[in-house]
């Protein structure tokens, strides 16, 4: 057999880099799964099109395609040379899948050649009967049943299901891409192209010392791989650079689960799969944030593949496996929360996920998820880390100080790597960590902190339409007026946003007292009101002054002023609101109108009289709101701690509120 160790300069067909299907060729398994997308797909049908109407004269560059000799794998092979694939992977699995549907399109042809159509198959993609066949492009572990599939049978019911991830999805969208593409084409036509015109570099080095600087080459070149996927390929490089075939196999078979699990709550782009892995890592070895930003390049430091320590290694990378296979199940309870089956439980992890933000807690719910088995135990730590990040983070106190996730995250990696044991005098354990979280929250969001996050003073800046916890806490609000007459709410259905696709029944944040109701009002009231607009204007922007709303209400008394909207929000007795906020603004309303008339100024209607008015509405309103939100948010054993808030923002001074401890 000729050398095939070598650097050829012109560029090899199709048909000889498979030397006449005497090549098998073999994607090992820590090379990254099928990446590419439509537009690369497109670009090389693109090139396939302009190289037919340019009559075939000359071979077109598409890439080049570098392979190291198994020699090993070879021995099974009787008649064959076994290439690993290096570099080039992509490529040559996308001209494979368009051979493989050129080749069924002609099957099922009633002017099919079985010659031509045989000899094509049996190059590139199968020679022999079923039992004893020898395919010529093998993928990947967790790809290669699914990819078989595809190339023999094309898109069926049967392989439709089997889709768990990202690289699998890429398969089948191009298969469907060059099936849909064949039949505007001369199949003849385009079979001879692919064949013959398409042009490729082959390089096959005879030093094996090489294939480590290619695995870097291969993780860090190209479409962007994932950290995930970047580590996946570097345990397996490791497993087999160790002759460690147990962590070779645990891979494979956790690799495919994990990236199942994720598929399901549609974690599936680079940062979501980066997200999860930084918080597996602060959880299993690191706290730090900045590294965690980093994990591949920590994660080749911590368990280097020519360490003194490879066996020792192999034990903890064992159960940082098994870890990321677990916490990947918790992912999907925590943001699907179908498989908890305590509705306690469950009520506490939506909630968290319907936050504005959850990255500072998650590890502490990987950690918890992890290693507590007790369900009151776990109620009651879900319930204090909920309570936790909405008093903190929902509410954007933390963007006022040290955002404390680092103190946070020392909390998780700990309760998950020192569970049970004593450390420091201290028995970590769950009354451990309720006691930490309790301190962070008397630390960084105690009573005085949480009301003042909720109020505007007159000389305040700052607007509450652009709070990203809003919507949450009106959402909450108004759950909690349903379940004092025994109704209850999906909290997802309210929180859901608009849908452009689909005409979506969503709910938004509206005021209630319209930024230009001055438009309502004839040129001396205008004159009037405008003369306290400093004033108006804080109320305006105050958290008691918005409602949630869906579009079709708000849009019919968007500018009205209060007294107009209670009215016109049920003037259609076909379509009313169903919010029990809205129902209760009339009484709200009503309240403020008698408070003003005991002060005696609405005999006079002074200017103030409309203003002061809407004002004591949304003091009522807001007083109701802010005292729901401690008793909701509520957090025992903190130092100060304010059973009731009072407000009254008529007074001459600037703090409009006042608290009974």
């Amino acid at each position: 057999m000729e050398n095939s160790s070598q650097i050829n300069s012109e560029l090899n067909s199709l048909d000889e880099i498979f030397r006449q299907g005497k090549r098998v060729f073999r994607i090992p398994d820590y090379q990254r799964g099928y990446s590419w997308e439509e537009q690369q797909r497109t670009d090389l049908l693109t090139d396939i099109e302009y190289l037919i109407k340019s009559g075939y004269e000359y071979r077109h560059y598409c890439g080049t395609i570098v392979a190291s000799l198994n020699e090993e794998m070879g021995k099974e092979f009787e008649q064959f040379e076994v290439f690993d694939i290096v570099d080039g992977q992509q490529r040559l699995t996308s001209v494979i899948l368009l051979l493989s549907a050129i080749c069924r399109s002609k099957r099922e042809s009633e002017t099919m050649n079985k010659s031509e159509y045989g000899e094509v198959f049996t190059k590139f993609v199968q020679e022999g009967p079923e039992a004893n066949a020898v395919r010529k492009l093998i993928l990947g572990n967790d790809q290669d049943n699914f990819f078989q599939s595809l190339v023999k049978e094309g898109i069926t019911t049967a392989t439709d299901t089997d889709t768990n991830s990202k690289s699998d999805q890429n398969l089948r969208d191009a298969v469907n891409e060059f099936q849909d593409w064949l039949k505007n084409q001369d199949i003849d036509r385009v079979l001879r192209c692919v064949c013959e015109n398409l042009g490729f570099l082959f390089y096959a080095p005879e030093n094996k010392k090489e294939i480590g600087i290619m695995f870097e080459v291969i993780n860090n070149r190209g479409k962007e791989l994932s950290e995930l996927e970047k580590i996946k390929n570097y345990l397996i490089y490791y497993a087999d650079k160790n002759s460690m075939r147990s962590i070779k196999k645990l891979v494979n078979d956790s690799w495919p689960q994990i990236l199942s699990n994720l598929n399901e709550i549609d974690y599936t782009s680079n940062e979501s799969e980066n997200q999860f892995l930084r918080n597996c890592w602060i959880v299993f070895m690191d706290t730090n944030k900045s590294r965690s930003h980093n994990v591949y390049d920590n994660l080749k430091l911590e368990w280097p593949p020519d360490g003194k320590d490879t066996q020792k290694n192999a034990i903890k990378i064992i159960e940082f496996i098994n870890f990321l296979k677990k916490a990947a199940t918790y992912y999907v309870r925590y943001l699907k929360s179908e498989n908890v089956l305590d509705k306690v439980e469950k009520s506490w992890l939506e909630r968290i996920s319907c936050h504005p933000a959850d990255a500072s807690v998650t590890p502490l719910i990987l950690s918890i998820s992890d290693k507590v088995t007790d369900q009151n135990d776990r109620n009651a730590l879900f319930e204090l880390l909920e309570k936790l990040n909405f008093r903190f983070y929902g509410t954007g106190i933390a963007g006022r100080s040290d955002t404390g996730q680092g103190e946070l995250f020392g909390y998780a990696n700990k309760f998950f790597n020192s569970f049970g044991k004593v450390e420091d005098g201290e028995t970590i354990d769950i009354h451990w960590l309720k006691e930490k979280l309790i301190f962070f929250v008397n630390d960084n969001a105690n009573d005085k902190s949480f009301v003042e996050s909720l109020t505007l003073d007159k000389d305040e800046a700052g607007n509450f339409h652009g709070w990203v916890g809003l919507k949450f806490f009106l959402t909450s609000y108004e759950e909690n007026l349903r379940q004092e007459q025994g109704e209850s709410i999906h909290l997802q259905d309210f929180m859901a946003l608009q849908n452009p696709d689909a005409s979506n029944d969503f709910y938004h944040k509206e005021h209630i007292w319209a930024v230009k109701d001055y438009d309502k009002f004839s040129e001396k009231e205008k004159k009037e009101k405008l003369k306290d607009k400093d004033n108006v204007d804080v109320n305006k922007r105050r958290l008691g002054n918005f409602i949630l709303l869906k579009p079709s209400l708000n849009i019919k008394v968007s500018n009205d002023p209060p007294e107009d909207k209670l009215e016109g929000y049920f003037k259609d007795p076909k379509n009313p609101p169903r919010t029990r906020m809205i129902r209760e603004l009339e009484g709200f309303f009503e309240e403020a109108k008698k408070e003003e008339e005991k002060s005696g100024n609405w005999q006079r209607r002074v200017r103030n009289y409309w203003i002061n008015i809407y004002k004591r509405f949304l003091d009522t309103r807001e007083e109701k709101m802010i005292n729901f939100a401690l008793r909701r948010w509520k957090v025992s054993g903190l130092d100060s701690k304010i059973s009731e808030v009072r407000l009254d923002s008529l007074k001459s001074r600037n703090k409009v509120y006042t608290t009974i401890p």
